[in-house]
């Protein structure tokens, strides 16, 4: 009785190089056996080509889905079968052509190859959305465990991928505190440092920010700033006030008020004496004290004309005119003294302005945004010299009532104390600043502890999104990894049994059963 003749050839199908079998049979009923990675999947794969003519593209890398069945290192392989009955019927005959990153040309069989491969199985099962219990139906075949096999993938699928990213961001952190932060001097003793450790920044990402007023970059600019610091630098000198005792403006407003008596000597006597009072003064304090009868400046011998002269000076001198004539020429000298200290004021004051903005340029960032006030003098200097002006009103004739306004007064008094408050002020912050220099050490760790905030304000908001993509990652691998638990838990009846089973049955149909 002549047999079926069934012939097989495979070139380059993965770990396949050439494979040429011709087996005689009185049956079609062939079993295949070998060991694992032997090849046996990839033949079966081969016929399942037949299946899917029309299923195979491209993916989007240009790769075909056949390519793996390529041996590696090949670029091309080749697969022939072939049946000749009994009767010598040519019954089947069909060649396929592999080429890498081709789509192969599947030819139409004789007969319909039906593959229950691994493959087979996987897909089927996710097209089914195959809910796994210790209720098997169907056909499967692998692993005993393989209802748990996609779950399990998917467990390990997401613990990688969070453990990468995690350490990404880890990887990510460091290398910004080193670049930028750790090279700055003594930093690392700071508590604020501390903050920067990739776990804190992990677990902040929900809490507030720091509030700083400055970029980064500006407070290393800042940090420079202090490093620079000379050792010997003088402290700024702080700003006199002007002092002007206001009593004395309601004396001589009280003054101008009183109509004083005249002298009863002569009128044009008078007028020579007031242009000149002082020089006669000194002349006659010098000729009080001196020991005889001459001339203290020209050491002349004095005549009895000059001596008659003289008693008319000391007459008029001990006069109530003179004395309160000198009195208001006083009160003149004083307030015009004043008005130079307080332009005097005004120029110091703008001279500490400049050593104050030098300073706090070069040297002490925290005081930037301090300025210092300008002193606005006119305003006092003004009503000052109206005074001046009514006490000259006075001395034109002092026997007339003269009235120094009230609001000259109190505008006076008012303008001084504004023009001391601002003093005041800027010798606080002239204080202050000189401190900041005197312990510059202060200056320096504070600026560092802010560069300490700004990185871990710019850490936490880099990674930000990253962190909380492995704090999802982590929560699903644990409900994942709970859900698996559980179902193991619910698979306590042995499958292996009815695995072996079902395997059993599928064997004994298709190795028993008459194909025609």
């Amino acid at each position: 009785m002549a047999d079926t003749k069934t012939s097989l050839k495979c070139q380059n199908i993965a770990p396949i190089s050439n494979l040429v079998r011709e087996i005689n049979s009185t049956s079609l009923k062939i079993g295949v056996f070998a060991n694992n990675g032997s090849g046996k999947t990839f033949i079966s794969r081969l016929f399942r080509l037949t299946e899917n003519i029309n299923e195979l593209v491209l993916d989007s890398d240009g790769k075909s889905p056949t390519d793996k069945i390529i041996s590696l290192g090949k670029n091309n392989s080749n697969f022939s079968f072939s049946v000749i009955d009994k009767e010598g019927v040519m019954k089947e005959n069909f060649k396929i052509t592999l080429n890498k990153g081709e789509i192969p040309i599947i030819p139409k069989t004789e007969y319909i190859y039906h593959t229950f491969n691994q493959d087979y199985v996987e897909e089927n099962l996710r097209a089914l959305s195959f809910d796994k219990d210790s209720e098997i139906e169907g056909f499967i075949l692998g692993k005993i465990n393989i209802d748990l096999k996609l779950e399990e993938e998917e467990l390990a699928k997401v613990e990688k991928e969070g453990l990468e990213l995690s350490e990404q961001i880890e990887k990510e952190i460091n290398t910004y505190i080193q670049e930028n932060v750790s090279n700055i001097q003594n930093i690392k003793r700071l508590g604020e440092y501390k903050t920067l450790e990739y776990k804190t920044i992990f677990n902040s990402i929900d809490n507030d920010q720091y509030i700083l007023s400055k970029t980064f970059e500006e407070l290393i600019e800042d940090y420079n700033k202090v490093k620079s610091v000379p050792e010997n630098l003088e402290d700024i000198k702080l700003i006199e006030k002007p002092f002007l005792d206001l009593n004395l403006i309601k004396e001589i407003q009280s003054n101008c008020l009183i109509e004083h008596s005249l002298s009863s000597i002569a009128e044009n006597f008078k007028n020579k004496i007031k242009d000149k009072q002082i020089f006669i003064e000194t002349g006659m304090e010098l000729l009080n004290n001196s020991k005889n009868s001459s001339c203290p400046f020209c050491e002349q011998k004095i005549e009895n004309e000059a001596l008659s002269l003289i008693d008319n000076y000391t007459k008029y001198l001990t006069d109530t005119e003179a004395k309160t004539i000198k009195k208001f020429k006083t009160y003149i000298e004083i307030i015009e003294q004043h008005i130079e200290t307080i332009i005097y004021t005004e120029n110091i004051n703008i001279k500490r302005i400049n050593e104050f903005n030098n300073y706090k340029t070069k040297y002490i960032p925290s005081s930037e945004n301090i300025e210092l006030e300008i002193l606005e003098v006119k305003s006092i200097k003004d009503e000052l010299l109206k005074l001046v002006a009514s006490i000259n009103e006075k001395l034109k004739n002092i026997a007339v009532s003269i009235t120094v306004s009230e609001e000259n007064k109190e505008l006076i008094e008012k303008n001084q104390t504004l023009l001391n408050r601002k003093i005041e002020l800027n010798n606080n912050e002239i204080d202050l600043i000189n401190n900041k220099k005197n312990k510059i050490s202060d200056e320096n760790k504070s600026i560092r502890n802010e560069i300490c905030k700004s990185a871990f304000n710019h850490l936490v908001e880099e990674h930000k999104t990253n962190i909380k993509s492995v704090l999802k990652l982590r929560n699903d691998w644990k409900t994942l990894n709970d859900d698996i638990k559980k179902k193991k838990e619910q698979q306590k009846v042995s499958k292996r049994d009815k695995v072996a089973s079902t395997i059993k049955t599928v064997l004994n149909y298709f190795l028993t059963r008459n194909i025609h």
